[in-house]
């Protein structure tokens, strides 16, 4: 179902007008770990995914023209014909919400209907980092009126126009799934994170995330993906994430700052027999202060499958952008490491983290994995944010002497010798560059200046593991 992307999936039914608004409904029926009812209207003859469904009921759902010249004696139009239709049906199941005609109801009502309009709106939220409101990049706002549907993406202001228009006010609704890749929250297995908007004027709608909104973090997670794939991935010539990655984020008390992990699940859940549902527990718990429990894990991959999970602080004065963006980016500099290491490194990276409760000291099973993979992440992870904030600090937020791998060596060996880039470095971590030696030999391959290299690595820790 979420593969077919031309459906409009709801997790309420349709034909219920909603009193009290929420941002997803489970049927009492079913388990709360578990997938709910979805809920949608398609055309007669299209084509169902191959799962199980129910017809709930048939509907006359007339095309609307802007123009129709044929005229109906004493109605005016044909459009205005269906338009009469729709409203007594409305009327009679007391769903109508003005009068659309006055006084005699024999006369005709031609021209009393209200003309449609297309709604068009910006998204935005709060940056800590520059005390205001930037726009909100390329999520999906959906609205519905009844069974009539309509869509678009927000472009880099922000800035949406749907493809549907209304006669009479819609139901607005932030989906935050962009083309190539989906942010998901807590537990909503059905699906990408939505915020629904509530009903606003046919001509459109702006919302503007504040800190005090749980959209927040969803939306400041979603900047940092859009600015990673095509901003910082450009400019360094760095591999892509892989397309439709999905991002988990959580807002909770368990954390005073952004935190996250990378197990790419969805590539590497059952490679060669890969399941470590209590280690994956073992895993969200050190790298994102989760503690989720077994069954949850179970229903996490069975349903989700994260690639990147994101925990951020649920107390407003915890919330910080700069914290968030340097997170985000941080993890999708893994992403982009995976993109050329592939699942056989990611599985043994992985299971050092399990096995040790976090990175080690250096020394245990798989170490090497781990430590060219941190070294990489938090150093490319601080590029991003250097270059984003001038706030950025490279000498007091970026940790240069970090745990035992010292992303700082990197930085140091970019900074320090002139026909070595960014690029190069990530040329590097190739499905072989298993420990910091090879990595520290795949570097002086990329430079004449061998020495330097090692200059840099003996003056960042005369102590590596």
């Amino acid at each position: 179902m979420k593969a077919d992307t031309s459906l409009f999936l709801f997790d309420h039914p349709l034909d219920y007008e909603i009193e009290e608004e929420g941002h997803y409904y489970h049927d009492p029926a079913i388990p709360e770990d578990e997938p709910t009812y979805m809920y949608t209207a398609v055309e007669v003859d299209y084509n169902l995914p191959p799962v199980a469904y129910e017809i709930l009921a048939e509907l006359f759902l007339p095309e609307e023209t802007e123009q129709d010249t044929m005229q109906i004696k004493s109605t005016g139009s044909v459009q205005d014909y269906f338009f009469q239709l729709e409203d007594e049906a409305l009327r009679i199941t007391d769903n109508l919400e003005e009068k659309t005609t006055t006084g005699n109801q024999s006369k005709s009502t031609k021209g009393l209907f209200k003309k449609k309009k297309r709604p068009k709106g910006t998204i935005e939220v709060w940056n800590t980092e520059i005390n205001r409101y930037e726009p909100v990049k390329q999520v999906f706002v959906r609205t519905r009126r009844w069974f009539k549907f309509g869509k678009d993406y927000t472009n880099a202001k922000g800035y949406y126009r749907i493809n549907q228009k209304y006669r009479r006010n819609p139901k607005y609704k932030v989906v935050f799934k962009a083309k190539k890749w989906k942010i998901w929250k807590n537990r909503l297995w059905w699906g990408a994170a939505r915020y629904n908007m509530g009903r606003h004027s046919k001509k459109g709608y702006d919302k503007r995330f504040a800190r005090n909104s749980w959209a927040w973090s969803l939306a400041t997670v979603n900047n940092a993906v859009y600015d990673y794939r095509y901003t910082h991935c450009n400019t360094y010539d760095i591999n892509k994430p892989p397309r439709n990655i999905r991002v988990w984020v959580f807002n909770t008390n368990n954390v005073n700052t952004a935190k996250g992990s990378a197990a790419m699940l969805k590539r590497t859940w059952g490679f060669y027999g890969w399941h470590p549902k209590k280690g994956l527990n073992t895993l969200l718990n050190y790298m994102c202060g989760l503690n989720l429990g077994t069954t949850l894990v179970g229903n996490l991959v069975k349903f989700v499958s994260p690639d990147i999970t994101i925990s951020t602080p649920k107390r407003k004065s915890n919330k910080n952008t700069l914290a968030i963006y340097e997170t985000t980016c941080h993890e999708l500099s893994h992403a982009s490491h995976w993109t050329k290491a592939g699942n056989r490194y990611w599985v043994k990276y992985i299971n050092h983290i399990i096995t040790y409760k976090g990175y080690g000291s250096g020394s245990g099973n798989n170490a090497g994995y781990c430590g060219v993979g941190e070294m990489w992440g938090n150093y490319f992870g601080a590029v991003c944010a250097n270059d984003k904030y001038s706030s950025y600090s490279w000498w007091s937020d970026f940790h240069a002497k970090e745990d035992w791998y010292n992303p700082g060596f990197l930085r140091n060996c970019v900074k320090n010798i002139n026909d070595l880039s960014t690029n190069e470095v990530f040329d590097c971590l190739t499905k072989n560059t298993n420990t910091i030696d090879k990595m520290v030999n795949q570097i002086k391959r990329r430079t004449k200046h061998d020495k330097k290299v090692d200059n840099q690595y003996n003056s960042i820790d005369t102590d590596w593991p």
